[in-house]
């Protein structure tokens, strides 16, 4: 008997946002303990939040409660995104994991111990970081 099929490419997510948090398009989104979607540089380097993309869009949360909102978020591809001044990503990182320094920016060592993806890329014009 034939039956419905239900499928979700995984590329292109919409994510509940957590309450009291502004996401800005293009920066790269975490999921906190609660499951919520969250700035990637947002917390300590005790939490164990986990980059899961790149916000499709601005979504500002910051006055509604957890899940009042969704994110869309872009993921399952490799993404150019700043390299650190303080703490660069160099070529010797290539096919190695890199860290969150903000939402926007990877660097080799981070204050907040928090995995952006995997460096596909150095160049002069970022890193390309590969977030599954």
């Amino acid at each position: 008997m034939d039956r419905a099929i239900w499928r979700k490419d995984g590329l292109l997510i919409p994510l509940k946002v957590a309450g009291g948090v502004n996401i800005y398009g293009g920066n790269m989104v975490a999921i906190n303990s609660d499951g919520f979607a969250v700035p990637a540089d947002k917390g300590t380097d005790t939490d164990s939040l986990a980059v899961i993309g790149l916000a499709d869009e601005c979504v500002d949360n910051t006055d509604g409660a957890d899940g009042d909102a969704l994110v869309l978020v872009q993921r399952g591809a490799g993404f150019c995104l700043a390299n650190s001044s303080a703490k660069p990503v160099e070529q010797v990182a290539v096919g190695k994991r890199c860290q969150v320094e903000d939402s926007v920016t990877v660097c080799v060592d981070g204050t907040v111990n928090r995995t952006a993806g995997t460096v596909l890329e150095v160049s002069p014009d970022g890193v390309w970081v590969f977030i599954s």
